[in-house]
């Protein structure tokens, strides 16, 4: 088995996968029905907003306050189904949301402008390039952010690949039964 770590657009990702250049790809979601996915890891799930922004200096935030405030979503990276339907579950209704063009990464310019807020993992909070954004951890303690590990459906996967993947079914299963 030979392990490679490339970064790409998810876009780019799912097309290489899907020409078989790749086996398996590691995403925040997908909803393409050509490939099957299986969740590997949860992480809480935090808000990015400006520091003027009056949820950030507010201290404790509500499903009403947060009802209030614009959702960014990347056109390039959209917010998978599962995590809107979080949101919408914490305030009760579907939020306001504003798709831009780009990359989650380009939304953080959104962000210091003031535009909108973005949903993300605590992961991207640690290692993202957040340091003048307020990080806000999502009121709803139970909402969480997911990421996958996506394959082509009907393809036929190495051995190894097999096993790692029943490996990732498995602890998905675990995952499943605590949340």
């Amino acid at each position: 088995m030979r392990l490679e770590i490339q970064e790409y657009n998810p876009e780019e990702l799912e097309a290489r996968l899907l020409r078989d250049e790749l086996d398996l790809i590691y995403t925040v979601g997908n909803t393409n029905p050509a490939l099957c996915r299986i969740p590997v890891a949860v992480e809480p799930a935090n808000l990015l907003m400006n520091q003027d922004n009056p949820l950030a200096k507010h201290g404790e935030i509500t499903a009403e306050t947060l009802s209030e405030q614009t959702f960014l979503i990347s056109s390039m990276q959209p917010l998978p189904d599962e995590d809107r339907a979080q949101i919408a579950a914490y305030l009760g209704h579907p939020p306001r949301y504003h798709i831009y063009q780009g990359t989650f990464e380009q939304g953080l310019e959104h962000v210091r402008s003031n535009e909108g807020i973005l949903f993300c993992g605590v992961s991207y909070c640690i290692f993202g390039k957040v340091q003048d954004i307020a990080v806000i951890p999502f009121p709803d303690r139970c909402t969480y952010f997911r990421h996958f590990l996506d394959s082509k459906k009907g393809r036929k996967l190495p051995e190894p690949v097999r096993c790692l993947l029943d490996e990732c079914r498995t602890l998905s299963d675990r995952l499943s039964a605590h949340h």
